[in-house]
């Protein structure tokens, strides 16, 4: 498996738009590509009561079968996600590719629970 971790920053006040741009386009992009497996969008902790309209800034981390996937995304879409992107942003995204190491999940617990 490969991965990408890609991290915005965000105008201040474009939360809104970058997230349903980002739900409404890129989403939909990433769901038809070959060898895309999970994708995980994380908004900084910085927002006030973790109200996510504030927040000023998202990891979104992609999980591929195999790195030439990734590729052949970002060759086809990859402009058209920066352009749609590219309004509610500060800077360029900042980009860092992932090479599998391992995964490990744990069983949810639940309060009160032993």
């Amino acid at each position: 498996m490969f991965g990408q971790i890609a991290g915005y920053q965000i105008k201040p006040g474009k939360w809104p738009e970058f997230d349903r741009a980002f739900t409404k386009t890129v989403l939909p992009i990433l769901h038809r590509q070959r060898g895309f497996l999970e994708e995980i969008r994380m908004a900084s902790d910085t927002m006030a009561d973790r109200n996510v309209k504030n927040a000023n800034r998202m990891e979104a981390i992609t999980i591929w079968v195999e790195e030439k996937d990734l590729r052949e995304y970002e060759e086809a879409f990859g402009t058209q996600v920066k352009q749609t992107l590219a309004p509610f942003l500060q800077s360029e995204p900042q980009i860092v590719d992932y090479s599998f190491v391992e995964r490990s999940s744990a069983t949810p617990r639940v309060a009160g629970a032993s």
